[in-house]
């Protein structure tokens, strides 16, 4: 899923499987569980280690339903690697860029008959301080991912 989403799938030139304004490669995916937080480290197609803590309902926000996903994936934009775009402009492109991550989790999920809910709504400064991200970091969007009910 987390390849899907935005993993290399051309290892020869380090491109990824969503496009990227001015290839910044800036949406980092964060998986969220009950067990803690990790970041998805694309060249190494590996999950690393960020918090030990529960913080799905940071991921909640005010909608309490999210907080019960198993999974929760947080794209986040590093506008750091857009270098010295004006911040609007960093803004933008960073938001288009989740997009496309967003969609191919959402593609994803429905080839693998799994349920997602891409949302916006999250408490970004508790996830934030709990991730250790800094100022150049904008959390755009999250999604829940599960099973369908029976």
């Amino acid at each position: 899923m987390l390849w899907a989403a935005c993993g290399i799938n051309r290892p020869e030139s380090g491109k990824l499987t969503v496009p990227s304004a001015i290839n910044a490669q800036d949406i980092q995916v964060f998986v969220v569980r009950k067990d803690g937080a990790y970041l998805y480290l694309p060249k190494e197609n590996q999950l690393k280690p960020v918090s030990k803590a529960d913080l799905r309902s940071a991921v909640a926000g005010r909608q309490a339903f999210a907080a019960t996903a198993p999974v929760s994936l947080v794209l986040v934009s590093d506008h750091s690697k857009f270098g010295n775009l004006p911040a609007a402009a960093a803004s933008r492109m960073g938001a288009v860029d989740c997009g496309y991550v967003s969609q191919n989790i959402c593609l994803i999920c429905t080839a693998l008959g799994l349920n997602t809910v891409p949302r916006a709504t999250m408490d970004t400064d508790a996830l934030k301080k709990a991730l250790g991200l800094g100022e150049q970091y904008d959390l755009i969007m999250n999604s829940q991912i599960g099973y369908p009910k029976e």
